[in-house]
């Protein structure tokens, strides 16, 4: 397994693929070859920047990913973790990598993984943020997670990184109601791309407004909205500061460290729970009792809510 990760760590394509093969099999419930290969990371610490890039389909974010991630000098390794929920790389991994990659202008310091996601899929977010762990542990500083195509994927990213970023296009409908459904305050930053499209001005004026009310003293959320033309390369420079001065005041005030306990809290809120149900399925005493219990709700002698707490507390062993 070390062999594997050092293997991986010096750019062997094949290598990373039995990594992420072994990771799906893990979450499968293979926690034997889980646990193996967590132990053999070659750096088990969790460090790096992880930076969500969320909004709606066709507002350019692998175009602005990729200008930001060239802006990283080649000897920073970025990680880029897209989550596809439209089924255009149902062919492969490999494939959406391509895709992913052309997208990016195939710069050399790039590690990209493509996460085929179908609605109905288990833990979109637990899968991306493992798989943001495993670029982690090979070096990668910052890394991105993309969402593609679905809303549920952009609200588990929220959920697992430090930095969310929002991109919003001149197209939005009503402005307005984009502020009035609390979005805006889920963000860290607000960028209006495709800046050189007629109604940017607007729609920018309307986000600043509600961006300089959300502000306090102690906020280190930007005031107002990026404005980025990704095609042109036009106000990146702008953005990419921005998401490290972001960082920045993250780790002064000690958020970094409590969102990346987050992080891994949420990991292992859902593992423990894999597991345990696990164990209770295999249990022939406790499927005995659900059977039973079952019987009395039926035949309405139970409740089946007081039911289902007194089974709970039953299974689960007392805290100290």
């Amino acid at each position: 397994m070390q062999a594997m990760w050092n293997a991986a760590s010096g750019g062997d394509a094949s290598a990373l693929d039995e990594i992420f093969a072994s990771l799906q099999r893990g979450l499968r419930g293979d926690t034997v070859l889980f646990g193996e290969l967590w132990s053999a990371r070659p750096t088990p610490e969790l460090r790096a920047h992880r930076i969500g890039l969320v909004g709606p389909p066709g507002t350019g974010k692998s175009t602005v990913l990729g200008h930001l991630a060239a802006r990283h000098p080649e000897a920073e390794k970025v990680g880029v973790v897209s989550v596809d929920a439209t089924g255009h790389c149902g062919q492969g991994h490999r494939l959406g990598d391509r895709l992913r990659m052309n997208a990016l202008d195939l710069a050399p310091n790039l590690c990209v993984r493509t996460l085929d996601v179908r609605p109905g899929d288990p833990a979109p977010g637990l899968f991306a943020s493992l798989s943001a762990d495993i670029f982690d542990a090979l070096g990668c500083d910052p890394i991105f997670l993309e969402s593609v195509g679905m809303a549920r994927a952009q609200v588990e990213i929220v959920r697992r990184v430090h930095t969310v970023v929002l991109l919003v296009p001149p197209s939005v409908e009503d402005p307005d109601q984009l502020v009035a459904s609390g979005l805006l305050d889920l963000a860290d930053l607000v960028v209006l791309n495709k800046c050189d499209l007629e109604g940017a001005e607007a729609v920018a004026a309307t986000l600043d407004r509600a961006l300089a009310s959300r502000s306090g003293e102690d906020d280190p959320r930007p005031d107002r909205v990026f404005r980025t033309t990704a095609l042109r390369d036009e106000g990146l420079d702008e953005l990419f500061q921005g998401i490290r001065t972001h960082a920045s005041a993250l780790r002064a005030d000690g958020v970094f460290a409590s969102r990346s306990r987050a992080q891994v809290a949420e990991q292992l809120k859902y593992l423990v729970f894999e597991m345990l149900r696990a164990r209770w399925q295999g249990d022939v005493g406790l499927r005995a009792l659900l059977d039973e219990c079952a019987r009395g709700v039926l035949e309405g002698d139970r409740n089946l809510v007081d039911t289902a707490d007194e089974v709970a507390a039953m299974v689960t062993p007392p805290r100290p």
